[in-house]
């Protein structure tokens, strides 16, 4: 059974059991998880409209309230109720999302407004979206064509970031950390316990950061790019697929600095028992 429901801007509370729900919604509006666990699948369409289905049998439920222009959704508590084991939800391309205290998978796809997620447990994936945070304690985190200012975080788990545009931050403790098909021009990866890759831009005036306590350093480096290189291992070596000539007091002990082209970015890279490479695309 479809029920839906048009929601003016007032508090509403709503809870159906074992139903597809769509909600109408005017532009603007934001939908909001909180403290759920279970995975969670979010797919974008051109309706003004928010549809829920949960995943299980019929005595499985969800509970549906709305604040103002806030559309938020969490497990049912009715009687004769038990949490979904998952969710499918559709909502307009420009709807914001913010998914916290989670638990569970989380799948984003189509995205044109801002994300926002946090889980305990469990890999977020996302395409698309504008100003992203994403953040898990356990799990990957992968993300593909962002814009705007990207913060990731996972305390155990890999990062993959492709096609992204905007100001990156990425950060893992034990996990690697990629970052493919860049567009920008401010750019921070670290990781305790892991490798670093980036391939992107470097462009004039950017300043890109890149530190691996235990862990490799990888940047691909188009040709005629301009940068100021800093470099900083401690039992780490150093390649360079272009030929480097330090500059006068460069080089002391591990940390040394050269100029490749016009200098006209920033690239720091540091680790403290990994290999630093700059290689051809």
């Amino acid at each position: 059974m479809l029920n839906l429901l048009a929601l003016p801007l007032a508090v509403a509370a709503v809870y159906l059991q074992g139903s597809d729900t769509s909600i109408a919604v005017s532009p603007g509006a934001r939908l909001e998880f909180s403290r759920y666990r279970g995975d969670i699948s979010i797919g974008t369409w051109d309706r003004n409209e928010v549809r829920v289905a949960g995943a299980g049998g019929a005595r499985e439920g969800w509970d549906i309230r709305v604040s103002g222009s806030t559309v938020v959704i969490g497990s049912g508590s009715g009687r004769g109720s038990r949490s979904p084991r998952g969710y499918s939800v559709t909502v307009p391309a420009w709807m914001d999302l913010r998914l916290v205290g989670m638990s569970g998978d989380v799948t984003v796809e189509g995205s044109e407004g801002r994300i926002e997620v946090e889980t305990f447990q469990g890999d977020i994936v996302v395409t698309g979206g504008r100003d992203v945070s994403l953040r898990t304690a356990s799990g990957d985190i992968r993300l593909a064509g962002a814009r705007g200012r990207v913060v990731l975080a996972t305390v155990s788990g890999d990062v993959e970031v492709s096609g992204a545009e905007g100001t990156i931050e990425a950060q893992a403790v034990s996990g690697d950390i990629r970052l493919r098909g860049i567009r920008s021009e401010d750019v921070v990866a670290t990781t305790v316990s892991g490798d670093i890759e980036y391939s992107g831009s470097l462009v004039r005036g950017g300043r890109y950061r890149f530190s691996a306590h235990s862990g490799d350093i990888t940047v691909r480096v188009p040709a005629g790019a301009g940068l100021v290189v800093d470099v900083s291992t401690f039992s780490g070596g150093f390649e360079s697929e272009y030929p480097v000539a330090l500059a006068p007091g460069g080089g002391r002990g591990r940390r040394f600095t050269f100029t490749l082209g016009d200098g006209g970015a920033r690239l720091e890279l540091e680790s403290f028992s990994g290999d630093i490479r700059l290689i051809k695309p």
